[in-house]
């Protein structure tokens, strides 16, 4: 019996011939003296200045919007890059929720304001007051949930209609604080610090 050792990094080729390389490895690239499962990322292009804070894809749109420093970009193409500035936030670090209606209105947190990027005729982007600090946002059936920073309640839009409030739209988790809105199959889930309640608009 003839022992070979065996490299890990290589083709995938099955060849009998000695002229051919034994090696056998999927999908797995020699990169700077270790192995990855991906060649590894290059760069496209740049926005702006800052951190990265968050990002969107409009599937409705056709769009990305892309939030780095206070700036918020809307990517029309990604080869070549192609973008614009649509508005400016309050903050320029920290994470930013973003969701969207089913009427062509993009919502935004940033946990200090509540901007929407209106991306139809006409164009708008401006900050809205929710009665509160904005914090997570969801989105649920054209409604868009926003918890209120540091308290045991949160509001919800129109339908449709990412700037109107109306005063009856509003839930609370009673004796709990809210850390986190999530949404699924048009539910959206009210996580305290103790426990979760759904809750979907009829």
């Amino acid at each position: 019996m003839i022992m070979k050792q065996l490299q890990i990094v290589g083709g995938s080729n099955p060849g009998r011939f000695t002229k051919l390389s034994d090696e056998a490895s999927y999908n797995l690239f020699p990169i700077d003296g270790g192995i990855m499962t991906y060649p590894g990322y290059t760069s496209i292009g740049s926005l702006g200045s800052g951190e990265a804070r968050g990002f969107f894809h409009s599937v409705l749109g056709g769009f990305a919007i892309a939030v780095i420093g206070n700036q918020v970009f809307r990517i029309n193409s990604f080869s070549p890059v192609s973008s614009s500035v649509v508005g400016t936030l309050a903050t320029s670090l920290g994470f930013v929720w973003i969701v969207e209606n089913g009427n062509s209105q993009i919502a935004i947190s940033d946990n200090a304001a509540y901007y929407v990027y209106k991306y139809s005729t006409p164009v708008d982007f401006s900050s809205h007051d929710v009665g509160g600090i904005p914090g997570m946002l969801a989105e649920a059936l054209g409604y868009i949930f926003v918890a209120l920073s540091g308290t045991n309640g949160f509001k919800y839009t129109a339908v449709n209609d990412a700037t109107n409030f109306p005063l009856q739209n509003a839930g609370s988790l009673g004796s709990d604080r809210i850390a986190a809105l999530t949404n699924m199959n048009d539910w959206i889930y009210v996580h305290g610090q103790r426990s979760v309640k759904a809750w979907r608009t009829v």
